[in-house]
């Protein structure tokens, strides 16, 4: 560089009181070369790094050139090793406006010298507090003739402007440099700050510089006899992409840091395509990307164009092609993810298996919802497994998906009848319930004879009945001729019994029935006095006609009589089968009768005189109760007074014929005794 730093000479001589004037302005990085000369503006991409602990002086990166006037521009931004207020805005007729800025904080500058200004006036602007952005940021600063005025931009955005006689840079290159200025020692570290597209303007195309070579050295007027420690290097060994600072490369000065033309970065996600390369600048450059790439079995990307920036790049969707490098280039390769749906069906055709955008909805659907094995089975849609109903729908694409139809299997069911109208023939799904019936189940012919519905071909008695459908089956109501049947219960003595109630087959009939012919039917009871009585009685019929039905209820008889024979008056209480009581006497004659009794059951007690005699009678068999009366005992005292004198009699008579024999033996003791 032909100059020193002017900004940071001039703030440091107007705030910094009391501190001694440094002697030097470490410089370091990149100098243009190659067509860059006679252009009409520079600009650079700064990277800013904060904080940086300055020691002494201040630190700056900017990007500047001379013009062909002698005279010369500057941009970029500043750092100050202290805080204070300072001057935001310098013309050659002074200064206006401040600004408090922080020390290690970076603000956006820009400088101009006229080429024929010989003071120290710091002429240009300085930004507001941090406004070059946080740590990281990446600001374009351009420098760019246009309308008779040299215009600062800041981003795209102009910042400020001066006039100048100049309006390009003659023979002079762009440079991009980190300085350290009015330091009073080269202790300061400085944070390396990455630089790029060091570019110039020929017209209104921005070009970037072809060529770039290394500078360390010191502006006009400074000391040298300290060593300048701060470098210069590429970044990633990438074209015009470089770093300034601390820990550096320090090249000989003009040793070239990149030669080739332009650059072309190729950006994919996928395919294995991404790469950067340099070129002769306005070469041709094939650039290729897959039309697809399988990320797995069921996900995919499908190419779909390049997105290109710079001078000859490309946009569109030909996956091979090539461009013509007028700049440094980027060409993206885009794609559109895809998912793989599987849809499919065990019967007929479905629709919408295929590869889908994510994110997109498609539509899927089953070309006939029922499909026919033969005349008596089919199976119908009922719907799919991600549980949609409707055989035709549509699904959003968030993922691979595999959806299938599910059906039912239905068997046909013929229902037919001799007679009437059987219902539900049609096709039913299989494990359901079907209820068939038949209407009407009778078909008079007579009063006297009708055909009747008999049983279903499934063996099934009831008109309506329920089968489960697991195949097609043929299913048939069976009719058959029926009689009128007049039942008439009598006892079991013939006797007709009136309010009996007969039950045929375990249920209760009426007394005038239809019965089928020659069936065997069998009377299991009868209801009668509230007593139900079982019976096992099978019967058939063949024609119209009445039935006599003999019921197991009898006439009951009890006697009541002495040990004699004697009929007497017993009094007592009965029970029956029905659970009902009766008190009753035997009167006179010593006889009770009942008639009807179902079962013949009759149980219970009765007295007389002193005794009470149990009774207890069943199936109509009688009863007899024997009794002690009153002439029995005085039958028995008189047998008894006879007996007791006839012994007596006994006794005196034996009693007599012993005497001598007793006299003898008193005898006889007594002398033995004297």
């Amino acid at each position: 560089m032909r100059r020193c730093n002017p900004l940071l000479l001039a703030i440091f001589t107007a705030f910094l009181l009391g501190s001694a004037h440094s002697q030097y302005w470490f410089q370091y990085g990149v100098r243009a070369g190659g067509l860059s000369a006679y252009n009409n503006g520079t600009s650079l991409q700064i990277q800013t790094i904060s904080p940086q602990n300055i020691s002494s002086g201040s630190l700056a990166f900017w990007v500047g050139e001379d013009l062909s006037d002698g005279s010369f521009l500057q941009e970029g931004y500043v750092i100050e090793n202290q805080s204070g207020r300072y001057p935001s805005v310098c013309t050659i007729s002074g200064c206006s406006g401040y600004e408090y800025l922080t020390a290690g904080q970076p603000e956006w500058f820009y400088e101009y010298f006229p080429g024929n200004y010989s003071g120290s006036q710091f002429l240009g602007r300085v930004g507001p507090l941090d406004s070059a952005g946080p740590n990281g940021t990446i600001n374009t600063y351009s420098i760019y003739y246009s309308g008779s005025a040299w215009r600062f931009l800041l981003n795209g955005a102009q910042i400020g402007s001066v006039q100048l006689r100049a309006s390009s840079s003659g023979s002079n290159f762009p440079v991009a440099f980190g300085e350290l200025a009015n330091a009073s020692n080269a202790d300061t570290y400085v944070h390396p700050v990455i630089m790029a597209n060091l570019s110039y303007y020929a017209g209104s195309l921005l070009i970037p510089a072809r060529r770039g070579y290394a500078y360390i050295g010191y502006g006009v007027g400074s000391l040298t006899n300290l060593k300048n420690p701060y470098g210069v290097s590429l970044a990633d060994s990438q074209v015009n992409l470089f770093r300034v600072g601390s820990g550096l490369a320090q090249p000989r000065n003009g040793t070239q840091l990149w030669s080739i033309g332009y650059y072309i970065h190729v950006e994919s996600e996928y395919g294995n395509i991404s790469r950067d390369t340099g070129y002769l600048a306005y070469s041709r450059v094939e650039i290729s990307a897959p039309a697809a790439e399988y990320l797995n079995d069921t996900a995919r990307v499908l190419f779909t164009g390049w997105r290109g920036t710079g001078v000859g790049s490309y946009s569109g969707s030909a996956n091979k092609t090539s461009v013509v490098l007028g700049s440094n280039i980027t060409e993206a390769a885009e794609w559109q993810l895809q998912y793989l749906a599987n849809i499919s069906s065990a019967h007929n055709d479905a629709s919408g298996s295929g590869w889908h955008n994510a994110g997109s909805e498609f539509s899927y659907s089953i070309n006939s919802t029922v499909a026919y094995e033969n005349s008596t089975v089919r199976y119908v849609f009922s719907g799919w497994s991600n549980g949609q109903a409707s055989s035709k729908h549509t699904a959003y694409v968030n993922g691979p998906m595999s959806i299938a139809a599910t059906w039912q299997r239905q068997y046909f069911l013929n229902v037919s009848s001799d007679y009437g109208n059987a219902t539900r023939s049609g096709w039913h799904t299989e494990g359901t319930s079907v209820t068939l019936g038949v209407s009407p189940a009778e078909i008079n012919i007579s009063n006297n004879e009708r055909f009747a519905f008999y049983s279903w071909s499934t063996g099934s008695n009831s008109s309506t009945t329920s089968i489960t459908v697991d195949s097609p089956e043929r299913v048939r109501a069976l009719f058959r001729e029926q009689y009128v049947t007049h039942l008439l219960p009598v006892d079991s003595s013939g006797m007709p019994l009136s309010g009996a109630v007969l039950y045929i087959d375990g249920a209760p009939s009426q007394q005038s029935i239809f019965l089928f012919e020659n069936k065997t039917y069998t009377f299991t009871g009868s209801y009668y006095k509230g007593t139900f009585m079982p019976m096992n009685v099978p019967v058939s019929v063949s024609q119209a006609g009445s039935m006599y039905v003999r019921l197991p209820v009898y006439n009951v008889t009890v006697l009541t009589t002495d040990i004699f024979g004697i009929p007497v008056n017993a009094s007592g209480t009965l029970a029956f089968e029905n659970g009902t009581e009766m008190k009753i006497s035997s009167g006179s004659s010593g006889s009770i009768r009942l008639q009807d009794v179902p079962l013949g059951v009759a149980k219970g007690s009765l007295g007389y005189f002193l005794l009470s005699m149990p009774v207890n009678t069943y199936g109509g068999a009688a009863a007899t109760a024997i009794f002690i009366s009153p002439f029995d005992l005085l039958v028995f005292a008189v047998v008894i007074a006879a007996s007791v004198l006839i012994h007596e009699l006994a006794n005196r008579h034996h009693r007599k014929r012993a005497i001598p024999y007793n006299a003898h033996l008193a005898r006889a003791y007594k002398g033995k005794d004297s």
